[in-house]
């Protein structure tokens, strides 16, 4: 998108989005009083991650709070989850970290499919590794659980981050 008037972006260190202006709230109510929700040089931090393209338009990446590390790389499971989402096959997709002793965290997927069929034969992570670095190649992709996931719903990652913990355990070795 493109700034609005009287609004002012920034993209800090982390990369995360950082907003002010005129138009800005003041703050929230707590007790009967405004608090404000911008640090002490006027900067809204939205959580949100993005980066400002040669044109000044923004391209939001991902929620700060989703991001994980896995062997000392920053994952940002919306970049895998855009690039799940850009095969025909693909309906929804959401990546979320499961613990691994060597790497501390690594990437799995869920993936909804247009029609029934098997994940394994879409060769995902072949498909993927023409698009990502391997680091961000999920170690496993499951089939989506609407049991967990309903379609009227917001997807819960730490819902699917234990269920995909479980969903590992269970795995054959």
């Amino acid at each position: 998108g493109k700034l609005l008037r009287y609004r002012e972006l920034m993209i800090d260190t982390r990369s995360e989005i950082l907003v002010r202006g005129k138009t800005l709230a003041r703050g929230y109510v707590e007790n009967g009083a405004i608090r404000s929700f911008v640090d002490s040089d006027g900067w809204y931090h939205t959580g949100d991650i993005g980066e400002l393209d040669s044109f000044g338009k923004l391209r939001v990446l991902g929620r700060l709070d989703n991001m994980f590390i896995s062997g000392g790389e920053n994952i940002q499971p919306e970049v895998i989850e855009k690039a799940l989402l850009e095969y025909n096959e693909i309906v929804q997709a959401i990546v979320v970290p499961v613990k691994d002793q060597v790497f501390g965290e690594r990437p799995v997927a869920f993936v909804e499919l247009h029609t029934m069929g098997s994940l394994h034969k879409l060769n995902l992570s072949e498909r993927l590794r023409e698009q990502l670095p391997g680091f961000m190649i999920p170690i496993e992709f499951f089939d989506w659980p609407s049991e967990i996931v309903g379609a009227d719903q917001k997807i819960n990652r730490h819902m699917l981050m234990k269920h995909a913990e479980e969903m590992m355990r269970k795995k054959p070795i």
